[in-house]
């Protein structure tokens, strides 16, 4: 009796641990998400800034951003339960060749969607921006995404 009650109690200790171990990781996920937005946040303030936009483009291009995120989002999540599905699929033993083809066309029509959903916004920032703001705002986005030195210079460092 003494044996089984100390595995319960290693039982409930391993439990426990793996319980608060979840609990922080979750929370740290969500304090790093908090941080990512804060940062976006604040580029797109500071390029609102160099734009000098007027009020009326500002607000055009909350509203655009806004929508424009939260329909990145819903497509983001289909691809991703869609590329989970397709890789369900090929681990099982027995490979259904015709669910595999289904399920990847599915995902490349949804890989298509999130192209058109890109090229939609920008042409839409294109609407509101003056020809001298989207040249301005297109140098920045590049700086943002890939650094001062631009999207080839990164480029050669990874192959390195």
């Amino acid at each position: 009796m003494k044996l089984k009650g100390k595995m319960l109690l290693c039982l409930l200790i391993a439990i426990g641990l793996s319980l608060t171990t979840c609990v922080y990781a979750s929370s740290q996920a969500k304090c790093l998400e908090k941080d990512e937005i804060r940062g976006r946040e604040a580029r797109m303030v500071d390029i609102n800034q160099q734009l000098s936009l007027s009020p009326e483009q500002d607000k055009q291009l909350q509203a655009h951003r806004n929508m424009h995120e939260k329909q990145k989002e819903e497509l983001n999540e289909r691809i991703r339960v869609k590329k989970e599905e397709l890789k369900q699929e090929l681990q099982k033993q027995t490979l259904r060749m015709e669910k595999i083809n289904q399920l990847h066309a599915e995902l490349k029509v949804l890989l298509g969607q999130r192209e058109d959903h890109r090229l939609e916004g920008i042409l839409e920032v294109r609407k509101i921006l003056t020809p001298e703001q989207l040249k301005k705002f297109l140098v920045l986005i590049e700086r943002y995404h890939h650094g001062p030195e631009g999207k080839e210079q990164n480029r050669e460092q990874s192959k390195e």
